[in-house]
């Protein structure tokens, strides 16, 4: 029921058995078809497993995610097919769980992901600007380092594990130690972000790759480039060398996959059939096949020996959108990919058929690595946890040879080109009506979606675009925002409108708005560009440092307010565009009007997701309510708003939101804190969880509209509230 509760009844004596207390509301429940057992999902995303006998719990298959509207067995009971809120299908093995653990500690996107080669350790980059080494056993961050103005694009652990590489944007390779997190040496070449790295398996050689359309040699004793070469006429997305080291891979957006040979780098051959940027790409473990992954959701196996085919021998389709890598089972019998579909699948390499969906997730995923002993899979999404699940032991015996393949390098037909079952295959062989679950994709497509369908590649904008930028950068740097603000803040707004994340656009925001004195749009600015990229390529007004210390300190000086709560007067004072010097306050909405995480995220991913228009010069209040409502419209339905869209004026107002004052203490809170700062979420009664973080004192007051609330501390549900309008709650959790 909607109360989160589950009875279960003895129907011969009409009496109750047991009871299951659930955190949300339970949404769907299915009995098994041949055991005592029933299988319950959530509004919270929650999908189990339990004893219908005992009342007791059989299997966690999903702790939270999207609403789960419908779930069901198959005939067998063998496996568990369920429909999400945000039109997924997942279809899971039922009683075979493949996760093992979770590791949490990055505060942004985990980006890469390689282990090291005794299976010991896991390294892992994110966007939060850190790379961390994880211990398998122990489960913890042995060693995490700060990466500064490095963003990384690749990792990867070198033999022996006592060193680890990394390719940034900042058109560098640095080689680090992997137990101090010293710099060994920086490795400069390329002009233009780093996208692929491989180490040689025997040779101190390592092979890089990046949007210069390069590929270069390293010798990591000297330090030199040993050999480069423009491979493709586009940026390279891949880059691998063979098992045995004798070759090498690159791909790209040229749509071109390159052999070459080692060391001398020879061309052997270009192949050529994927109709999109060409984005991963892996050797089988005997080298005598290439795996190559696209934009185009396809998967290509290629045949290198005897002879390289010129056409691929195998086409794996099922996935529907960007496959994100691909990677050979360690016996080379299957292949593992990775989607921004939200999938992880597992292949037969011989007949091409999808053996099963090995993860099903809420967001696009990112990063995926298997250990060397191929028991392990890291894999990574949009959220900033990594999960370790274990590669599957109770797949049938799979077949060795890939089959007979004509002179031309084509598959016979007859042998039957495999891929995912389809949908009345799927409706005859679970026995649950797929039409029903088709309904779900009528709804608009979830954030995450839109913003992996909204990736846009450097090779594609727009003259208009890029002109827009150029003009931007132009005017930041004659640092004179009196004189151009009016064209500044027009073209940050046109620009945000294609791409969301750029943090030169936020940063003249930021200025203009200073100089208007608009605290409000300023804190949602500020607080948006926590989120924000700095394209280097297109901007050199400043350093990405620079940049990042003005937000900060405008974040932790003006809105952060543990300052005034230590005892301080908080004075702000500026110059107008005269000289003269102004005395100015922050009001309460601007002090303490938060924004969700998620909402900021949506938002920095998605075009044309937000009006920023709509938010600037109002009056506080009525800020307050728009901000309010948009919050709720971007998590609730997550539409973009249509390119024919017009904001609201500023003499426009909104329908009144009642709004009460949360006032949290986390000081004794048992939770993780980062400089002095605590995440919690909130669920207003029929929302989504909202993340947040308190102040660096550990507390935070916020404006919230009134009604019921649940808070969760480190994921645990620790208190429901009812927050009253025009009232304030004094909330401590220990």
């Amino acid at each position: 029921s909607e109360d989160g509760k589950v009875i279960i009844w003895d129907w011969k004596v009409k009496k109750q058995r047991s009871k299951i207390n659930f955190e949300d509301a339970v949404s769907t429940i299915s009995i098994h078809p041949k055991l005592a057992e029933i299988v319950v999902g959530t509004a919270g995303g929650r999908l189990e497993t339990w004893s219908l006998a005992k009342g007791t719990l059989l299997h966690q298959i999903t702790e939270s995610g999207p609403l789960i509207s419908s779930t069901g067995y198959d005939r067998n009971g063998s496996r568990i097919i369920s429909a999400l809120g945000d039109g997924t299908v997942e279809i899971w093995e039922n009683g075979v769980s493949l996760h093992l653990k979770t590791f949490s500690g990055h505060e942004r996107i985990v980006e890469s992901l390689d282990f090291s080669s005794n299976n010991k350790f896991l390294i892992s980059s994110s966007s939060d600007k850190s790379v961390r080494i994880w211990d398998l056993k122990t489960n913890i961050t042995v060693y995490n380092y700060d990466i500064g103005n490095h963003r990384v694009q690749d990792l990867r652990f070198a033999p022996g594990s006592q060193q680890f590489a990394t390719a940034g944007t900042d058109s560098s390779v640095i080689i680090w130690d992997a137990k101090d997190g010293s710099r060994v040496r920086t490795l400069k070449f390329h002009k233009g972000k780093i996208n692929a790295l491989s180490y040689h398996p025997e040779d101190s050689v390592l092979l890089s790759a990046g949007s210069d359309r390069k590929w270069v040699l390293w010798d990591l004793v000297s330090g030199k480039s040993l050999l480069s070469h423009k491979g493709h006429t586009s940026q390279i997305l891949a880059a691998s060398f063979s098992p045995d080291g004798k070759r090498f891979a690159t791909a790209g957006s040229d749509l071109f996959i390159k052999i070459w040979e080692y060391p001398q780098g020879e061309e052997l051959g270009k192949l050529k059939g994927h109709k999109k940027p060409v984005t991963t790409l892996a050797f089988s473990p005997d080298g005598k096949l290439l795996a190559s992954g696209s934009q185009d959701h396809q998967i290509f196996l290629w045949r290198l020996e005897p002879e390289i085919s010129k056409t691929p021998f195998r086409k794996l389709e099922g996935h529907s959108y960007i496959v994100t890598q691909v990677f050979f089972s360690i016996a080379g019998k299957a292949l593992i990919s990775i989607s921004k579909d939200k999938t992880m699948r597992l292949w037969e390499v011989k007949s091409g058929k999808m053996l099963r969906i090995l993860h099903g997730d809420s967001t696009p995923l990112v990063a995926a690595a298997l250990s060397p002993d191929g028991k392990l899979i890291a894999l990574s999404n949009l959220t900033n946890d990594i999960t370790i699940l274990t590669f599957p032991t109770d797949i049938p015996e799979l077949q060795d040879d890939t089959g007979d393949v004509s002179a031309s390098g084509e598959t016979d037909n007859s042998a039957s080109l495999q891929t995912s079952e389809s949908d009345s295959d799927a409706s005859d062989k679970y026995g649950i009506d797929l039409e029903n679950l088709k309904e779900m994709e009528k709804l608009p497509m979830t954030a995450e979606e839109l913003r992996a369908y909204a990736v846009t590649e450097t090779d594609d904008l727009s003259t208009v675009q890029y002109e827009m930028r150029q003009r931007l950068n132009l005017l930041l740097k004659t640092k004179d925002t009196c004189l151009h603000a009016a064209e500044m803040e027009k073209l940050a707004l046109k620009i945000l409108v294609i791409v969301p994340d750029d943090l030169a656009a936020y940063h003249a925001l930021v200025k203009t708005s200073i100089l208007k004195q608009d605290f409000a749009t300023l804190s949602l600015f500020v607080s948006s560009g926590y989120f924000a990229e700095l394209d280097q390529e297109l901007y050199d007004y400043i350093s990405i440092l620079e940049v990042r210390n003005i937000f900060d300190n405008l974040r932790f000086e003006l809105f952060d307010q543990s300052f005034v709560r230590q005892g301080n007067k908080q004075k702000i004072k500026l110059a107008n565009c005269k000289g003269n010097p102004l005395s100015v306050s922050l009001s309460g909405i601007s002090r303490n009007l938060r924004y969700p995480v998620e909402f900021l995220k949506n938002i920095n991913s998605i075009p044309r997701l937000i009006d920023l228009r709509e938010y600037m010069n109002l009056p506080q209040k009525e800020f307050q309510d728009r901000m309010f409502a948009e919050t709720e419209r971007i998590l609730g339905s997550r539409t973009p708003h249509p390119t024919s869209y017009l904001p609201k004026t500023p003499e426009e107002r909104s329908e009144k939101v009642p709004v009460g004052i949360l006032n949290l203490n986390l000081e004794k809170a048992q939770t993780w804190k980062n400089d002095g700062m605590a995440s919690f979420s909130l669920r207003k009664v029929g929302g989504q969880w909202q993340s947040y973080q308190t102040d660096r004192d550990n507390r935070i007051v916020m404006h919230l509209p009134a009604g019921s609330y649940s808070l969760k501390v480190a994921g645990v549900l620790r208190k429901t509230f009812f927050l009253i309008a025009g009232t304030k709650l004094d909330l401590s959790i220990d």
